[in-house]
């Protein structure tokens, strides 16, 4: 009983989406996007130190935007140290050699910006 359920549910659920995407295909209202307008002027560089940047200028509003990836996250954890990526993530924000404890967030302040940062697999 439990499996002529489980069929009957995903045929109902790959039927509902065929329907739905030949009624999305008929709509005539819905313009095709040329994604070559908003494609980005992008200069891709290697620094001396081995750190590779991307940097992408839009003068259109007086805005910085700075991502940092590290090609390294929770995936790359040993299986018996779960969650060394995500503290070493929250442990780089509390200072080193160079900035004391507390003082990268004020720097940031300082010049009225904020950080955010996430741990990814």
């Amino acid at each position: 009983m439990r499996r002529k359920t489980g069929v009957l549910l995903a045929m109902m659920i790959l039927l509902s989406a065929a329907l739905t995407g030949s009624a999305l295909a008929q709509d005539s209202d819905v313009e095709a996007i040329n994604f070559e307008d908003y494609a980005l002027d992008l200069v891709d560089y290697t620094l001396p130190n081995g750190l590779r940047v991307i940097l992408a200028e839009d003068h259109s509003a007086p805005v910085v935007a700075v991502d940092i990836w590290y090609h390294v996250g929770g995936a790359n954890d040993p299986a018996e140290r779960s969650g060394f990526a995500h503290m070493f993530e929250h442990m780089m924000f509390e200072g080193s050699a160079n900035v004391g404890n507390d003082e990268y967030h004020a720097y940031l302040e300082a010049i009225g910006a904020d950080n955010n940062a996430y741990t990814a697999a």
